[in-house]
């Protein structure tokens, strides 16, 4: 597969400029948006049928999820997180509190290998997936590395036991939902996409 050099480095200025807008917001706005985006969230109707939520934990300005991760615990949903294995690879595994995480090697939060997750045909899985810019298409740029990309191909070929891009942006058919929570400047006009980029279905914000 041929890249578009210019396309990523066009990604790459506009993952600088953004990232160190994030990085600049005060605690109190990281605090205040984190809480009304997450209660944006618990009120949408695919979260309410989810029984597995797919978070993340928030650093360098993201949009925190703590709010939210308390509100799916409450109420017997299964939060997982991810944690990077290697190259291009990460894995869910089970939070229910604090003492479920450790400092990784990365020197960021990340779960212990324990109780990874495990999916079945009659779940409704509830992604909410990190990024530094999107489009209203759910197109984005992430962190260079392609983990969710390849991370989401790979949970619909285990889901769906098929390989297919249209599955994950099927809002109405597919038990996997995904969306992602960002502040305004994150959203912007378009996004090329490429061939192995995998759109989220929902782009949320203020």
């Amino acid at each position: 597969m041929q890249l578009n050099t210019s396309n990523i480095l066009n990604k790459s200025v506009l993952r600088n400029e953004i990232l160190n807008k994030r990085k600049s917001l005060s605690k109190d706005k990281i605090a205040n948006t984190s809480e009304l985006l997450c209660n944006k969230i618990i009120n949408h109707p695919k979260y309410k049928d989810a029984n597995i939520i797919l978070a993340y934990m928030a650093q360098d300005g993201e949009i925190d999820l703590e709010v939210l991760m308390k509100d799916a615990i409450s109420k017997d949903k299964k939060v997982y997180i991810p944690k990077v294995l290697r190259k291009h690879t990460m894995e869910f595994y089970r939070y229910t509190n604090k003492d479920d995480l450790e400092i990784s090697n990365f020197g960021i939060l990340e779960p212990k290998e324990k109780e990874p997750l495990q999916i079945s045909e009659t779940d409704q899985i509830f992604v909410i997936v990190p990024g530094v810019a999107f489009d209203k298409s759910g197109n984005r740029i992430g962190y260079g590395g392609g983990f969710y990309d390849t991370y989401l191909s790979n949970l619909l070929d285990k889901y769906n036991n098929k390989s297919t891009k249209t599955k994950i942006t099927d809002k109405t058919t597919s038990s996997i939902y995904t969306l992602a929570p960002c502040y305004n400047f994150q959203l912007i006009d378009f996004i090329k996409s490429e061939d192995f980029d995998i759109p989220v279905m929902e782009v949320i914000t203020l």
